[in-house]
């Protein structure tokens, strides 16, 4: 009997302390900065010296998807494409960067040309670029993609190509 009074009384401690924490939260806070959905897209221009600024601000204000990818990640690399060709399919309102994590350009290069994805959808980081990009992008080893809104917001990571057909964006 004492033990479930001890519980008891554990459990509603517990839920007054979150009830009491949630309510300090501010109603208008802005979402902080990270790589989950609901979180503010890392600014990739501060995050890497010499991004190429011309395509990353072309896409300020719009619904973006950044899809990471490589030539040796045969998971990435299909997504890649799907999304490509879904977006291009769907004369979507969403903007599309296909960002290389090869450690060869050559390899990038030849890769876009076989796989049909248009250059102005590319970019291809240089080695200390793609070792920052790796690190706050797939910090395990994971490459992934991410759709952001226009406010800068992460909408939905790591989605498919039927999932952004079926999204009303």
């Amino acid at each position: 009997m004492y033990k479930t009074k001890v519980i008891f009384v554990t459990f509603v401690a517990i839920c007054l302390s979150v009830l009491i924490a949630s309510s300090f939260v501010h109603k208008d806070a802005q979402p902080g900065v990270g790589i989950s959905p609901g979180s503010s897209f890392p600014d990739m221009t501060k995050l890497v010296k010499n991004a190429p600024e011309n395509l990353l601000s072309n896409l300020n204000g719009e619904y973006v998807l950044i899809q990471f990818w490589a030539a040796y990640d045969a998971e990435s690399r299909m997504k890649n494409v799907q999304l490509c060709n879904s977006l291009n399919q769907k004369n979507s309102n969403i903007k599309f960067l296909s960002v290389s994590m090869d450690p060869y350009k050559e390899i990038s290069f030849e890769t876009i040309r076989l796989d049909k994805i248009p250059n102005e959808n590319v970019w291809i980081p240089n080695v200390d670029q793609r070792e920052k990009l790796l690190t706050e992008f797939a910090p395990k080893g994971k490459l992934t993609n991410y759709l952001v809104s226009p406010e800068g917001v992460i909408i939905a990571k790591d989605i498919s190509a039927k999932e952004l057909a079926q999204m009303k964006i």
